[in-house]
């Protein structure tokens, strides 16, 4: 009695194990996957950082998004889980097979030969499959950017009454998606077919050659039962190895759109940097667009003391020659000089973030508290947040004051008030360089004429660059530079 408690205890014993290794298991592997795939991420979105933005303004944002997303939690999943799985079911096919021949010689050669039927069924399909699952891939990631675009411009939609048009615009995006699954599926399904109409053909193959064996006394009754589960385990392993194939073909389109966001062209960086910036001389700068030039032969002298108003048509160039003045955008003709030297000898990146700040004409808030935003990216941290030009005088109306949470796509903010947020965040930096892009354009009177004091101290120690239509800014300005 007490020997049979014991066998049942071991056993027990070795169910719970078992169950106990499976979790630790189980939670690793999701562990590493993601760790795989949120690096892979991490790496891919520091690398676009630095690429020309020229390239990257081809792209659509959530269709980027979406697209990392997608190839590095495949990547992961492929490396973490499908590989050790791959191997484990090849070294055991390895070990089975000289078993079979051992047991009796013509079934080995016969599951050799259906082994080298599958993987050329395989190898027969996996270009398809890499280009249906590509197309898939691709239209998976158009149609959720689209529902992230309708979704981020709902008011819009609303205020336009858009309801059909944005209808339309949805069902063309599934119908491409649903059509290229399909195409990808209808593969796979029919390479999954197939693997099982083998392993039938297997199965009554094995029956045929071992029950004429067995009739001729060729083998036992007890070796016909061990072939027989060994056959099982072999076609299972192998019927595996094919899912795992067609996860490889996924992998493969995965790593391959990784590839070319890889393959895209960096931006160029010097190494001089500048500790301050008193001069930016423009030297017949142009720039061109996808046909033609944006502007050309523009020249100026920008120096500290000074604001500088940048007037002209909507489309005419004043953005753009803001950006390839900050070295985002590269030049197609012309220099650009500060302090006297070459732009391309210069470490932007670090002149950028130390010596310039620019209040764009869309500002860009961060989710976080309206404190963190107006500190966000300054290189040190401020007990007491200055407010001398008195933009921030409707915090105080607030419920939560500066500690009042926003974020860029929802939020409870004007667009006045998200401008003024901007505008202070940019004079707090206290760069060389104050660059503000339409300040004004959702700004009362009141907060205008606040703006204008302001700046008028503000630059006797900066460069002031203002692009902007206000005729109340005009008339402040040093020297106007025109663009047609």
């Amino acid at each position: 009695m007490e020997h049979g408690y014991f066998h049942a205890g071991k056993v027990l014993f070795l169910a719970v194990a078992e169950g106990v290794l499976f979790l630790i298991i189980s939670e690793w592997n999701v562990k590493l996957s993601n760790i795989v795939a949120f690096q892979i991420e991490f790496d891919t979105l520091r690398y676009i950082k630095f690429v020309k933005y020229e390239a990257l303004r081809k792209f659509d944002n959530v269709y980027l998004t979406q697209r990392i997303n997608n190839d590095a939690v495949m990547i992961g999943d492929y490396l973490v889980e499908k590989i050790p799985v791959f191997i484990k079911n090849i070294v055991l096919i390895l070990f089975l097979i000289p078993i079979m021949f051992y047991m009796y010689v013509p079934m080995g050669i016969f599951l050799v030969i259906f082994i080298v039927v599958f993987y050329v069924a395989y190898f027969g399909t996996k270009n398809v499959l890499y280009k249906r699952n590509h197309e898939m891939m691709e239209a998976q990631s158009k149609f959720f950017s689209m529902i992230d675009n309708q979704i981020f411009n709902m008011l819009v939609i609303k205020i336009n009454a858009w309801y059909k048009e944005k209808d339309k615009e949805f069902v063309g995006a599934v119908s491409n998606f649903f059509e290229k699954s399909m195409e990808y599926f209808r593969v796979d399904f029919s390479l999954t077919a197939f693997n099982e109409f083998l392993s039938r053909i297997a199965y009554a193959g094995s029956i045929l050659i071992l029950g004429w064996a067995v009739a001729h006394g060729r083998v036992s009754v007890g070796i016909l039962t061990t072939v027989f589960m060994y056959i099982e385990m072999i076609l299972s392993k192998i019927k595996d190895l094919t899912e795992i194939g067609k996860n490889r073909e996924s992998y493969r389109v995965a790593v391959n759109r990784m590839e070319n966001l890889f393959q895209l062209e960096k931006e160029e960086n010097g190494k001089e940097v500048l500790e301050e910036i008193d001069t930016v001389t423009v030297n017949q700068l142009a720039v061109r667009g996808d046909k033609n030039f944006i502007f050309r032969g523009k020249s100026a002298e920008l120096k500290k003391g000074n604001i500088y108003l940048l007037y002209g048509e909507n489309g005419t160039g004043k953005s753009t020659f803001i950006e390839t003045l900050t070295g985002v955008l590269e030049a197609a003709e012309g220099k650009i000089l500060y302090n006297g030297k070459d732009i391309s000898e210069l470490d932007m990146y670090e002149v950028r973030r130390n010596l310039v700040a620019i209040t764009e004409q869309e500002p860009m808030l961060q989710d976080g508290t309206i404190r963190e935003n107006l500190l966000y990216g300054l290189n040190s941290e401020k007990e007491k947040i200055e407010d001398e030009a008195g933009l921030l005088e409707f915090v105080k109306r607030k419920p939560g004051g500066m500690n009042t949470y926003i974020s860029n796509r929802n939020t409870n903010l004007s667009g006045g008030e998200k401008q003024k947020i901007a505008v202070c965040r940019s004079m707090l930096k206290e760069s060389d360089i104050l660059i503000l892009d339409e300040p004004t354009s959702a700004m009362d009177d009141i907060s205008v004429k606040r703006l204008v004091e302001e700046l008028k101290r503000f630059k006797e120690s900066h460069i002031i660059i203002v692009i902007s239509h206000d005729s109340r800014l005009q008339d402040i300005a040093d020297e106007v530079i025109r663009f047609k």
